[in-house]
């Protein structure tokens, strides 16, 4: 959805979404707690929730939709 490199992560139940730098990770992090998506940070590689009981229709989409917003609101509007 953003073009970002993902990444695995040595906890299970995370999957890491590798930033461009830590004023970009941060500005996501913080837009994505508001979104009330459960979110954490190491450096500059955001890690988001992944499950085996996620669903496609419920979690899995709400995860994205969340990125894909959030990433669009940097890149798009954050200087307008």
């Amino acid at each position: 959805v953003t073009g970002l490199p993902t990444m695995r992560s040595e906890k299970p139940g995370w999957v890491g979404l590798k930033c461009e730098n830590e004023e970009m990770s941060l500005w996501l992090l913080r837009a994505i707690v508001v979104e009330n998506v459960c979110v954490r940070r190491e450096g500059t590689v955001l890690f988001l929730p992944a499950g085996p009981a996620f669903r496609l229709e419920k979690e899995i989409k709400n995860v994205i939709t969340v990125v894909a917003k959030t990433h669009h609101y940097w890149t798009e509007h954050r200087y307008s």
